[in-house]
């Protein structure tokens, strides 16, 4: 065992989040994603299990992309990631990430109709937040997806009347255009 490692099981010990920290310090994302699914089995009503479980959904995504592990063992990881911090914390931070990103994990895999209430959640409750304006056109594009073509010219008709200067608004413009709404 090196010195590293045992520091950082000496810290496990005594607290879960911060030495899954240290491991995401260290480079050591297959150690914080086992460790942070140990917090959450041990300790689902520690205090930052809500965190635990967010970083679980990111790293896990983050070894995908990487190439360390395979999407076939990826994917079903990181959409019960997501779902859990929606399921289970849904009054603490990043539960606004959860709906995005559990949103766009179905609209990327081609099941619109799952990212679509992810995303009218996320507009219902965040109508300021930041990511608004992506969220609203990835909708849009989920209600054509899935064939509401009146449902998505509505968005998109509130997404350039909301964000006009947006880089995307052109975009939402044409596809107004395609469906027969108005621009």
């Amino acid at each position: 065992m090196t010195t590293t490692t045992a520091r950082v099981n000496v810290i496990s010990a005594q607290a879960p989040r911060p030495s899954g920290v240290c491991y995401i310090r260290l480079g050591e994302y297959e150690k914080t994603v086992a460790h942070f699914e140990k917090v959450i089995e041990k300790w689902p009503d520690y205090e930052y299990a809500w965190s635990a479980q967010h970083l679980i959904g990111t790293y896990v995504n983050l070894l995908m992309k990487s190439g360390k592990i395979p999407a076939s063992e990826a994917e079903p990881k990181i959409e019960a990631a997501w779902q859990a911090m929606i399921d289970n914390y849904p009054q603490k931070p990043l539960y606004d990430v959860a709906l995005r990103k559990l949103g766009g994990f179905y609209l990327e895999r081609g099941q619109p109709q799952k990212a679509v209430g992810y995303f009218e959640t996320f507009c219902d409750e965040y109508p300021e937040d930041i990511w608004r304006a992506q969220v609203l056109y990835d909708l849009a594009g989920a209600y054509e997806d899935i064939g509401e073509a009146e449902l998505a010219i509505d968005v998109y008709e509130e997404f350039i009347e909301d964000y006009p200067d947006d880089p995307k608004a052109a975009q939402a413009q044409d596809r107004l255009r395609e469906l027969g709404g108005t621009d």
